[in-house]
């Protein structure tokens, strides 16, 4: 086996790691932004009995399975939630890598990005029916920079790939209110999609 492909092995194996690393913290995001709480305060506890979490109570997957799903002080159940987070989001990253590696570091780190970002959306839709503009806020960020470094770059098609792309969904929202009298689509920020 050749140097290069031993370092692209270990950078595929980095990006898994990492990615698992980060789907633990997406968790606290995924949990906390809906709430109003911080990211940083107070530490991992149980919801429950509020035992605060150890470092090996928070290994990503391995802890959940050596506790057998459940809180360590008062036995509650875990949600399979916070392992599937994990995974997603290692499997998202690691086929960042695979798809982007070669061609642009920076882009299979934004690709790896954007896949969490993704993620923290459709966890936090899926359960409190809510899409946060911070969430789209970051994806527009890194869709610029994106843009940036296209070797190819051209203005006004990233700017009619963007338009045309919002007055779809606007296209899409707009029919379905005449149509149904009620919102297709939410509009970000807090609103309620009414599904």
């Amino acid at each position: 086996m050749g140097m290069d492909s031993f370092y692209l092995g270990a950078a595929y194996v980095l990006a898994a790691v990492l990615g698992l690393c980060v789907g633990s913290f997406l968790n606290v995001v995924i949990y906390r932004v809906p709430a109003g709480m911080s990211l940083a305060t107070p530490s991992s506890h149980c919801p429950k009995c509020k035992y605060v979490l150890r470092w090996y109570d928070n290994i990503p997957v391995l802890s959940y399975l050596m506790l057998g799903g459940k809180c360590r002080s008062c036995r509650a159940k875990i949600s399979f939630r916070y392992t599937a987070v994990e995974i997603a989001n290692m499997l998202l990253w690691l086929l960042s890598a695979v798809l982007f590696w070669q061609q642009s570091i920076v882009y299979a780190v934004i690709a790896a990005l954007a896949s969490s970002v993704f993620v923290c959306v459709f966890f936090i839709d899926l359960e409190h029916k809510l899409v946060f503009d911070r969430f789209v806020l970051i994806l527009i960020a890194l869709g610029i920079v994106a843009a940036i470094f296209d070797p190819h770059y051209s203005a006004l098609s990233h700017i009619i790939g963007g338009v045309g792309g919002f007055a779809a969904f606007y296209l899409i929202a707009w029919l379905f209110e005449t149509l149904r009298h009620k919102d297709g689509l939410g509009g970000g920020g807090c609103a309620r999609f009414h599904r």
